[in-house]
C-alpha cells in the first residue's frame, strides 16, 4: 500500500500534479475534468484527471488525482488501459483491466488515501461505481477482453520457459540451476516491464499459463520484447556461470561482499550529492547496515548473492524496489523545518503497532519518493515546500493520533 499524502502535497506544492498528452483535454481553468476530445497519447496525468472524479474538493481531489497517477506510472499500466480510460464515458470500468498485482496495489493506494481525507473521500468511494465488471466494449460484436491481462509475470515465468527459451544455455557447468534461476529472475523483470515500460501482452501470458510451446507463446510478443528476452538470456548465462565459480568460495558472497557490490562507493557517484557531506554519508552508512542486516535475516538465497557479487547488477537483488540509493527507509535532512516534521509523522506513523506491513511499506515509498523531490529542488526555491509540509505533516498527525505505540 502507498500513504499517498507524501508524494502528493510535494508535487502540488512544486507546481505538478497534471500533465499533457495528446489530445486529451483533463482540466478547466477550476481544475475540474471536462469530456476527453481525443485519446491519442494519452497518458498517466491524463488517466488520473479523469478517474479522480468530479465532487471532490481541489486537496483531496488532487491527492486522489496524484494517487491514481503514482499508481499508473509505478506499475506500468498498458497504452490499451489508458486509451479505454480516456475514450470511454465511465472510466473507472477500465480498472477491470488491471492485472491482479497492479489492482491490488491500486487498492491499496487508494485505502490510504482514504484514511488520509476521512470523511470527504469515504463519501467518495460509497458513490464509485464497482469496478469488478469488465469494460464495456466498444462493439457488442468485439470478443471479450483478452483474460490474459490478469495473469501475474510469477505465474509464466516457468522453470520450462527458463530452460527452454530461446533455448538451451551454451555455458557447460554442473550448476545448471543457477541458469535457470538467473534466467527467470531476469525475465521477471522485462515481463513487468521492458526498457519502454511495456509488459508482456495478455494473450503471450496465457499461452505460458496454459502450458503453450513456449517458442509458439513468446512469438505472440513483440519483436523488441522476443529480443529483449534473448538479451536477458545471454546475460543470466554469463551471470550463472560467475556466480557457479563463485558459490565455491561461500566466504566471497557473504551478506558483506553483497553490499559492498551493491553500495560500494562507485555505485554512489551522483547521488544525494547535494546533501552536506556528514548527512551524505549518514545516509550510505545506513543503507548499508539495512543491507546487510535484510541479507542476514532472510538469508538471501546463495545464488541471488552470487550474482550481485560477481556481476555487480541489480537484477538479482531481492524486492530491489527497495534498495535504491538511498534504500528504502533511510531518512536524511531537507533543509526545511516543516518537511523535516513531516518526515518524523510519517516515520511515527509506520512504527505503530497497529500499522500494518503493508501500509508500512507505503509510507516509506511514499518517503522516498517525497525525500526525492525535495532533494530535486534547488535550496533557494526550497521556501515554496514548506505549506505542502505543513498540511501533509498535519494529515499524517492525525492518523498517528490513533496509533497503538
Amino acid at each position: 500500500m502507498r500513504i499517498v499524502v507524501a508524494s502528493t502535497l510535494f508535487v502540488l506544492a512544486c507546481g505538478g500534479g497534471g500533465g499533457k498528452g495528446g489530445k486529451v483535454a483533463t482540466t478547466t481553468p477550476a481544475g475540474k475534468p471536462v469530456p476527453v476530445t481525443a485519446v491519442a497519447g494519452a497518458t498517466c496525468a491524463d488517466a488520473a484527471t479523469l478517474l479522480r472524479g468530479k465532487k471532490l474538493g481541489k486537496e483531496a481531489g488532487g491527492a486522489k488525482e496524484n494517487v491514481i497517477k503514482t499508481s499508473c506510472e509505478a506499475d506500468h499500466w498498458t497504452p490499451e488501459l489508458l486509451k479505454c480510460v480516456t475514450s470511454t464515458p465511465d472510466g473507472t470500468t477500465c480498472l477491470a483491466k488491471l492485472d491482479a498485482t497492479q489492482r491490488q496495489a491500486y487498492d491499496a493506494r487508494i485505502a490510504a488515501w482514504v484514511e488520509a481525507y476521512g470523511q470527504e473521500a469515504q463519501d467518495d468511494q460509497i458513490d464509485a461505481h464497482n469496478f469488478d465488471e469488465p469494460p464495456p466494449r466498444e462493439d457488442p460484436e468485439d470478443p471479450p477482453p483478452d483474460e490474459g491481462e490478469y495473469i501475474a509475470c510469477g505465474e509464466v515465468v516457468t522453470d520450462r520457459l527458463a530452460k527452454e527459451f530461446p533455448g538451451p544455455t551454451k555455458e557447460k557447468v554442473p550448476a545448471d540451476g543457477d541458469f535457470v534461476k538467473i534466467r527467470k529472475l531476469l525475465y521477471v523483470q522485462t515481463c513487468n516491464a521492458n526498457e519502454r515500460g511495456q509488459a508482456w501482452a495478455g494473450d503471450a501470458r496465457k499461452c505460458l499459463r496454459d502450458g503453450g510451446d513456449t517458442v509458439t507463446c513468446m512469438g505472440k510478443l513483440e519483436a523488441a520484447h522476443v529480443g529483449e528476452v534473448a538479451k536477458r538470456a545471454q546475460d543470466a548465462d554469463a551471470i550463472a556461470k560467475k556466480a557457479f565459480e563463485l558459490r565455491k568460495k561461500p566466504a566471497a558472497v557473504g551478506c558483506a561482499q553483497v553490499t559492498a557490490a551493491h553500495y560500494g562507493d562507485a555505485m554512489w557517484k551522483g547521488k544525494l550529492d547535494k546533501l552536506a557531506a556528514k548527512d551524505r554519508k549518514a545516509a550510505i552508512d545506513a543503507s548499508r547496515a539495512a543491507m546487510t542486516k535484510a541479507c542476514t535475516t532472510d538469508k538471501w538465497d546463495v545464488t541471488e548473492r552470487a550474482c550481485m557479487v560477481g556481476a555487480g547488477v541489480d537484477s538479482c537483488v531481492p524486492a530491489p524496489h527497495a534498495w535504491g540509493y538511498p534504500a528504502r527507509g533511510v531518512i536524511y535532512p531537507t533543509g526545511v523545518a516543516e518537511c523535516d516534521a513531516y518526515v518524523a509523522a510519517m516515520v511515527a506513523y509506520a512504527s505503530c503497532k497497529n500499522t500494518t506491513p503493508d501500509i508500512r511499506d507505503a509510507i516509506y515509498q511514499s518517503l522516498d519518493q517525497m525525500l526525492q523531490v525535495i532533494h530535486d529542488v534547488p535550496a533557494d526555491a526550497r521556501e515554496t515546500l514548506k505549506s505542502g509540509c505543513k498540511s501533509g505533516g498535519d494529515a499524517i498527525q492525525s492518523l498517528v493520533a490513533t496509533c497503538t505505540p
